[in-house]
C-alpha cells in the first residue's frame, strides 16, 4: 500500500476565487480523515492584503491564521520558499473567506485606500 502525505495540494479544485487551496489531515491507512475529523483547507492570503481585512476576518469567519512555507516562482526568487499567511478552515468556510477577501480587495484598490471606504453590513 502506497503512503500518502499528510497534505495534499489542490489548487482551484472548488474554490469560487481561485486561491490556492491546501488539505491538511488525513490517515495514511484510509487516504482520508480519520473519522470524526474535519478537513481542514489553506486559503493563501495575498501579498499586501491590508492587516485590516486580516483582522475582519479573523473575528467573522471560523478560521485560523496560520503560517506556511511555499516555493516563490516571482522574478529572480525561482523556487525560494517564503513563508507566507493562510487561513485554515473547512472548505465551505475557505470558499467564503476567499470571496469575502476579494471583495475587500477590490473596495480598496477602488477607493485607493481605507479612508473612502463604505463598510458593507455584515
Amino acid at each position: 500500500m502506497e503512503e500518502k502525505s499528510p497534505e495534499k495540494t489542490k489548487k482551484d479544485e472548488g474554490t469560487a476565487g481561485g486561491l490556492p487551496v491546501q488539505e491538511t489531515g488525513g490517515s495514511k491507512e484510509e487516504g482520508g480523515t480519520p473519522s470524526g475529523e474535519v478537513e481542514l483547507y489553506d486559503a493563501i492570503i495575498p501579498v499586501g492584503t491590508p492587516r485590516s481585512v486580516i483582522r475582519e476576518v479573523l473575528k467573522k469567519y471560523p478560521v485560523q491564521l496560520v503560517e506556511r512555507k511555499l516555493p516563490v516562482y516571482i522574478g529572480n526568487m525561482e523556487g525560494e520558499e517564503r513563508e507566507i499567511l493562510a487561513f485554515r478552515g473547512p472548505l465551505p468556510v475557505v470558499e467564503e473567506v476567499e470571496k469575502y477577501i476579494r471583495e475587500q480587495l477590490a473596495i480598496f484598490a477602488e477607493t485607493g485606500g481605507w479612508k473612502d471606504r463604505e463598510k458593507k453590513p455584515s
